[in-house]
């Protein structure tokens, strides 16, 4: 039961975390890579560089350049990009895209700093410097929009990696600019090699391997302390990790909640809405909301869980597991519903706001011809009478004909086509909630492309359910 309790939350902190109503994911560039590009000359090293179209060509690059200046993002940014298109030759073409990239930053459109980014990379001979910021680009902007159920996943997982690599050559051929101060060049370095690290854990994560998401995410965090979404990846990796460690989750879910409002891409609301999912999730893992401002406290004068740190209650303390699950995990798989490409860095709790009103819903499964069969209720507490979790009841007995702990029965077997525990089944149990809204299958075939949430559940079944 303790792991299913750890399995839940950590379903919860993953719907909340990603569903968001904001704009969506930029479209995702096509960046053949064999091979990292080649590097060419730092910009300090460009001595000779020419104006091969004359007059023109200077105008119209200084005339961006003096919109940028004039903090006028959106003409600096279309002025830029049409210079690279017109001056396709010209030895100031890649300032151009840089400074692109730097426009759309400051206008906060991902879309166009994606863009930039790629037109960056496809740039023959870059420099160093530039390929360093674009590959650190795309990885932190596009990471977020790769979603569980995305059907181009292995796909965009695979870019992450070619561009996680590259981008580690880049930043290792960047050498520091004279008229730069090694206490900036090296600020710069941390938060490049911080993105990246963030950017293979997430990978690492999205594949099942939560102790190598583990070590990037906690050196993503060392090398940037303030990253919020590096805190908020590690609370959910925490949670997933072998052996659980609910301690360290919530400690960083708590660094996420008060670095959540100080990010660059932050919602006006987000803080109020990260302290309450917060204090829900703290409740869970605790048993109340005592010790939860100390928490708050300690998050926000330590990078790391202190010595000693524990949140979680004394033996024998009666925890009220029961609805507390239920109601965060349906919570939770409600947002699941709404949330398609999940957007971490932009508008991170945005949907925090549900997370505080109560709901009645409830969560099923399913099973059989047409989906007729009743199997249970999976996010009822182990009381309820038909609860999956209710050894005694219909649905949580080994010898129950409606239930998939029966290792013999159409729903719980190794060979039945309805069964949760067959890899092979064709039509394996389906999770649902009152109003019919489905939310995936419940199945060990974790590569089903109906799996959905029911990926959450998958260890579960592995270690308790089919192993009966």
């Amino acid at each position: 039961m303790r792991f299913l309790i750890y399995t839940v939350i950590a379903v919860a902190l993953t719907v909340a975390a990603g569903a968001q109503n904001g704009p969506p994911s930029p479209p995702w560039p096509d960046i053949p890579l064999v091979s990292c590009p080649a590097i060419g000359p730092s910009p300090s090293d460009q001595s000779q560089r020419t104006w091969k179209h004359g007059q023109l060509e200077r105008d119209s690059f200084n005339a961006s350049v003096g919109a940028l200046q004039a903090k006028n993002y959106s003409g600096a940014a279309e002025q830029f990009a049409k210079f690279a298109e017109e001056y396709s030759d010209s030895d100031y073409r890649e300032a151009a895209i840089f400074y692109e990239m730097l426009a759309q930053s400051y206008l906060k459109n991902k879309p166009g700093l994606v863009q930039a980014a790629a037109k960056m990379i496809r740039l023959p001979a870059a420099s160093a410097a530039s390929q360093e910021t674009a590959f650190v680009t795309l990885s932190d902007a596009l990471s977020p929009y790769v979603g569980s159920d995305d059907p181009r996943k292995e796909e965009k997982l695979a870019d992450l990696e070619k561009w996680t690599r590259c981008g580690e050559e880049a930043m290792a051929a960047n050498i520091r600019p004279a008229n730069m101060p090694q206490d900036a060049f090296d600020k710069h370095h941390n938060t490049s090699e911080s993105v990246l690290d963030r950017t293979a854990g997430f990978v690492a994560y999205m594949r099942h391997d939560y102790v190598l998401a583990n070590t990037k995410l906690e050196a993503a965090s060392k090398d940037d302390p303030q990253g919020a979404l590096t805190c908020v990846l590690l609370a959910l990796d925490k949670f997933f990790l072998p052996e659980p460690d609910p301690n360290s989750g919530i400690f960083y879910l708590a660094r996420w909640a008060d670095l959540a409002p100080k990010g660059y891409w932050a919602a006006p609301d987000v803080g109020e809405k990260s302290a309450a999912f917060l204090k829900q999730m703290y409740v869970i893992v605790h048993g109340s909301d005592k010790g939860l401002s100390a928490l708050t406290k300690l998050a926000k004068s330590n990078t790391v869980p202190p010595p000693g740190f524990n949140v979680l209650p004394k033996p024998k303390t009666k925890h009220h597991y029961g609805s507390g699950i239920a109601a965060t995990a349906i919570v939770g798989l409600l947002v699941y519903g709404l949330a398609t490409h999940p957007d971490l860095m932009g508008e991170i709790g945005r949907s925090f706001a549900a997370s505080v009103t109560p709901t009645t819903q409830k969560l099923m499964v399913f099973g059989g011809p047409g989906h007729g069969v009743y199997l249970g209720c999976l996010s009822c507490s182990e009381v309820e009478a038909d609860s999956v979790f209710n050894p005694i009841g219909a649905h949580g007995s080994k010898v129950s004909s409606e239930s998939i702990w029966n290792v013999v029965g159409q729903y719980g077997s190794q060979v039945s086509p309805y069964s949760a525990c067959n890899a092979l089944a064709s039509d394996p149990p389906v999770i649902v909630d009152q109003d019919g809204n489905a939310y995936g299958r419940l199945t060990m075939n974790r590569v089903d492309a109906r799996i959905g949430l029911g990926a959450r559940f998958y260890n579960w079944l592995a270690s308790d359910v089919c192993q009966n």
